[in-house]
């Protein structure tokens, strides 16, 4: 598919809540990397706007991946927005050791002691997986140092603070057709014409 730099993407700053929950539930359907995409290029600008969003698409949804995404868009907001930290500990009852795992990340990333004795009391399952991250969570709270939670060998902590500055439109365009094309199309039909004709 052709870039075409000489036209510009739609306007995506002023996001309806129509849209936000087609995006929402396109991302239900598409894969992880591509529900990434969606949320960077699409929903940061929303803001902590995005929580109830989250909370509402996990409780609906029988997919873990999807639910455990829904965990971790939230994770910037764990020291700032106490519904992040809701949805959280509301995961932790989720049957998916990804789901926890995230959850477990949340808390940890929220830098707050208070949630020190629920994840003890996490940490004293009898899941092996819930333990582990549930303990590193603990040792993250007591420390102060959230690099304690992962392994640099074999884990990641990605954490994107909300941008100032959100994404050109340009740089969206780009980005869209070039590393995600399957994509196009549905984008297109909730948002308008990725390229609309050129006046």
């Amino acid at each position: 598919m052709a870039i075409c730099h000489n036209r510009t993407f739609l306007d995506i700053q002023n996001m309806t809540p129509q849209k936000i929950h087609a995006l929402f539930q396109l991302m239900a359907s598409v894969s992880d990397q591509n529900r990434d995409t969606i949320r960077t290029l699409y929903l940061d600008s929303i803001g902590a706007d995005i929580i109830p969003y989250c909370q509402k698409y996990y409780a609906e949804s029988k997919l873990a991946p999807f639910r455990s995404d829904m965990v971790k868009f939230v994770i910037r907001y764990a020291r700032v927005q106490e519904q992040a930290i809701i949805l959280a500990k509301a995961a932790m009852a989720d049957r998916s050791k990804l789901v926890k795992k995230m959850s477990c990340k949340v808390l940890a990333y929220s830098l707050c002691k208070e949630h020190i004795p629920m994840l003890r009391s996490w940490a004293a399952t009898s899941d092996e997986d819930t333990r582990i991250h549930a303990t590193k969570a603990i040792l993250v709270l007591e420390t102060g140092d959230i690099n304690k939670f992962v392994q640099p060998s074999h884990d990641q902590w990605h954490v994107s603070l909300d941008s100032a500055k959100p994404p050109s439109r340009a740089d969206i365009d780009y980005y869209i057709v070039k590393y995600a094309p399957k994509l196009v199309q549905p984008i297109g039909e909730i948002l308008g014409s990725i390229y609309p004709s050129a006046e």
